[in-house]
């Protein structure tokens, strides 16, 4: 249990004393203050005992407050006030609260923070208020700036306190019994006719003169003076004291009795988690912090604002109208019309992004986090290999995230990266300069919580293309539809979340222009069908330079291109092959784009596994192989061909739903070398260059283990078969030289028939 707690008897008057010096000038019921009150004691509690405790003991507490009520709305006769469900919703948020805060202080921190953004409707995650009645909050204080802090040390600092609980009690006794005349008096004088001056003392009179008032300097000092005040008959008091002074004493009186059954450990009670983010909604920010990441994304016209342009282009069309100079309206209008969408992105970044990025990226109530558990984002992220678990248990929080789909969880750890977590000491005990420029810093308490946002926000969080794309809505000229175009006056009312759905889907409608555009490309009379598999819907084609000529041009005795003006020309069966290799190298990411002189030469081949729409997963190079010199002529004939490459996306091996078509390209070939042969799934089954009897050369280890079953060999499992490289030959006493048998243990009467049926194949 945390020592900097108050004692369970003066929280409720803890929880009042800083909520008044919070809002001074607030009433205390229904408005902020009121809220402020209700989420420290359930705060103060949830770290005391846990968050299902606390919000038992505030139900309890309201119980015990309204008695009659409760016992009427439990036997169905009646309903709790008014403000019982108001009160209990604020109850269950200080609860949460209580169990992220790592202090008292940080506890009343975040409660003013978040009484600051109380609504008038109940808010999943807001405080819940009805009214505000006198006084105003300044929103635009530091939230950890009010007098409270004065009042800290003898809010929490109450063991001395609860040791003189005896003494308090009876003191207040006495008052209550001295005071009962007076009291019985306030009460005659309250029956209309009869006001005026009450001339014997009261209880509240009793108090201020008997010995010991210092007793009451403390919340628990005044908890049990009130308390005996109640039991030496300040129950006959007004009702307002009554309802102040009795059944507050009484309520906290049955919450300590409950707090000790709940500590027996009864599983009803377990503490429900805190949310597993990094930061809570808003927080202190290091000056410029937030600025830093927004300023780069702005608009510059000329290096300076688009907005102080504006102001001096209307200043200097005033001062001409006012001296008579002639001028062109039209070009100020043309300018004012460029410069209004500029100013309105960089105000939009100044007030919605920037306050998204300072209240709610990273947080429980992060909005963009839960448009991407719906499958909506404005970007791809990238997993990171940051240890995000790391920042979270630093914070005080669990390892795992809050998010719950795969794509929700990419955006909340990219997010949680870039929200550095200090403490104030951390700063004012080493960096004088940072001090220098938030002196506000040298006057919180030491262990308040401050973030500064770092550097990589706009491009790693998507933002410079959120941006991006919402300037090319509020352009009339940037080619998208109309449904997805905005007007820039309107830009002001667009949310954070509302830009990242509108971005997404003109991420959508950009995909299906590219699609689209793709298809085109990826059937241009470049890419020739060789080979289909209407079970999986792919198909292999070849990637070469198109025979037919489109119609005026022709081709010299050289071969030379010559278009319909007569004059040489590139070749369009050129440009289109260029254009097909240039397809295959973007989408599959590697550099086939620039083999488009080698194609066309002789020296290569590019094959291409499509999917039903055109898009190509496995790309397979080939090249003449080496020349035989067996005819006795000096130059030789063409040996059968090599594969030079099998590459996947991004040079990596195929994924492996394609694997048999590659398997089925690779053995339907007469290849003399097969080279990314480890891409395939395959082994070398060759030897010496040439494949065994009615088998191929290249075969899956399924199909080799089954070729041992032919052999009624058992020997070793096929992962000792070597997977590439070639058989050299043989040596005179019939070993394997140099053959794709790795240096291991094996049956030497295996290796003597594979050789054996070698031999029978030649002679034959």
């Amino acid at each position: 249990m945390p020592s900097d707690t108050p004692s369970i008897f003066s929280i409720s008057p803890y929880a009042r004393f800083v909520a008044e010096d919070m809002y001074p000038g607030q009433a205390g019921q229904d408005d902020q203050n009121d809220a402020a009150r209700h989420m420290l004691a359930a705060g103060t509690l949830a770290r005391k005992y846990g968050v299902g405790p606390a919000e038992f003991l505030g139900r309890a507490h309201e119980y015990t407050t309204s008695p009659i009520a409760a016992f009427k709305a439990l036997i169905g006769a009646g309903k709790m006030p008014k403000d019982y469900d108001q009160d209990m919703h604020n109850n269950a948020l200080g609860a949460r609260l209580g169990a992220r805060a790592r202090s008292q202080t940080e506890l009343e921190d975040m409660v003013n923070q978040m009484a600051e953004q109380a609504t008038k409707k109940q808010t999943t995650g807001k405080p819940w208020i009805s009214r505000a009645e006198g006084g105003s909050v300044d929103l635009t204080r530091p939230f950890v700036d009010y007098p409270s802090a004065r009042r800290r040390p003898e809010a929490r600092n109450d063991r001395e306190a609860a040791a003189n609980a005896p003494l308090s009690a009876l003191r207040g006794w006495a008052a209550g019994t001295l005071g009962l005349p007076g009291d019985l008096e306030s009460l005659v004088r309250m029956i209309p006719g009869l006001g005026g001056e009450t001339y014997m003392p009261t209880t509240d009179d009793i108090r201020k003169i008997l010995p010991g008032r210092s007793l009451e300097s403390t919340p628990t000092g005044r908890a049990f003076t009130e308390l005996g005040t109640l039991t030496g008959g300040a129950g006959l008091a007004t009702g307002a004291k009554l309802s102040g002074r009795g059944a507050g004493a009484l309520g906290r009186l049955t919450a300590e009795q409950i707090v000790r059954g709940v500590e027996g450990g009864n599983p009803l009670f377990a503490a429900v988690a805190p949310a597993y983010v990094v930061k809570p909604k808003g927080g202190n920010f290091l000056s410029g912090s937030i600025e830093r990441v927004v300023e780069p994304m702005k608009t510059r016209v000329i290096g300076s604002d688009p907005a102080a342009r504006l102001r001096d282009l209307d200043a200097s069309y005033a001062q001409n109208l006012e001296a008579g100079v002639a001028m062109d309206a039209d070009v100020f209008a043309r300018e004012r019309a460029r410069l209004n969408p500029e100013i309105a992105i960089n105000k939009w970044l100044d007030t919605k992004l920037a306050k998204y990025m300072r209240n709610e990226m990273a947080t429980p109530e992060d909005p963009v986090r839960e448009l991407a558990e719906r499958g909506v984002l404005h970007f791809e992220p990238v997993p990171t290999s940051y240890n995000v678990s790391d920042a979270r248990v630093r914070a005080g929080f669990p390892e795992e995230g809050l998010a719950q789909s795969e794509l929700a969880k990419l955006y909340e750890k990219r997010a949680d990266t870039f929200y550095n977590e200090l403490q104030a000491q951390d700063l004012t005990s080493r960096y004088p300069e940072i001090v220098a420029k938030d002196p506000w810093l040298a006057k919180v308490p030491p262990e308040t919580r401050v973030y500064e946002l770092l550097g990589g926000v706009n491009n790693e969080l998507g933002m410079q293309h959120l941006v991006d794309e919402l300037k090319n809505a509020i352009n009339p000229a940037s080619g998208l539809p109309e449904n997805l175009r905005l007007k820039y006056s309107d830009l002001e009312k667009v949310t954070v979340p509302q830009a990242v759905e509108r971005v997404a889907k003109i991420n959508d409608w950009r995909a299906a222009q590219q699609v689209e555009a793709n298809m085109i490309r990826a059937m241009n009379p470049a890419t020739q069908i060789v080979k289909e598999y209407p079970e999986s819907g792919t198909k292999w084609v070849e990637l070469r330079q198109p025979k037919e000529l489109p119609e005026g041009y022709t081709l010299d005795k050289a071969g030379n291109s010559i278009g319909p003006d007569g004059n040489y020309a590139q070749n369009p069966g050129e440009k289109q092959l260029e254009d097909a290799l240039k397809y295959e190298g973007e989408i599959m990411g590697h550099c086939v784009g620039g083999y488009c002189p080698d194609v066309v030469e002789g020296r290569s081949k590019i094959f291409s596994l499509r999917d039903d729409k055109g898009r190509p997963h496995v790309t397979i190079e080939t090249a003449p192989g080496p020349k035989i010199f067996d005819t006795g002529t000096p130059e030789g004939r063409p040996g059968p061909e090599k594969i030079v490459q099998i590459k996947g996306k991004g040079n990596r091996a195929p994924v492996k739903e394609y694997l048999p078509a590659v398997q089925d390209f690779v053995k339907s070939g007469e290849w003399s070398d097969v080279g990314d042969l480890q891409n395939t799934g395959l082994i070398d089954a060759r030897v010496a260059g040439k494949p065994l009897p009615g088998k191929p050369a290249f075969m899956t280890e399924d199909d080799f283990k089954a070729y041992q079953a032919e052999l009624g060999q058992g020997g070793p499992p096929p992962e000792n078969f070597a997977r590439g490289g070639e058989v050299h030959g043989f040596s005179e006493g019939g070993a394997v030289s140099g053959a794709n048998f790795p240096t291991v243990d094996f049956d030497p009467a295996r290796i003597d028939s594979i050789v054996g049926e070698f031999h029978a194949m030649n002679a034959r």
